[in-house]
């Protein structure tokens, strides 16, 4: 289980939700509506990189060694 950011399309708030793939679809604990989005967070963006400038060998989000 992962848990993700998501975005109601419908009131606009943003939330997250514990899920068990990136398929699933989850509805709005504010509104109640099913027209939600995951969105993408610079942490996920980051991990998901392996190699090349800006991927940090420890795989987090802040390059290794901190704000130097």
């Amino acid at each position: 289980m992962k848990m993700r950011d998501f975005k109601c399309t419908s009131c606009g708030t943003h939330f997250e939700e514990l899920v068990g793939d990136d398929e699933e679809k989850v509805d709005c604990p504010q509104c109640g509506a099913a027209t939600t989005e995951r969105r993408l967070t610079g942490c996920h963006a980051v991990t998901g990189s392996s190699s090349g400038a800006g991927a940090s060998a420890g795989g987090g989000c802040a390059p290794r060694g901190g704000f130097g």
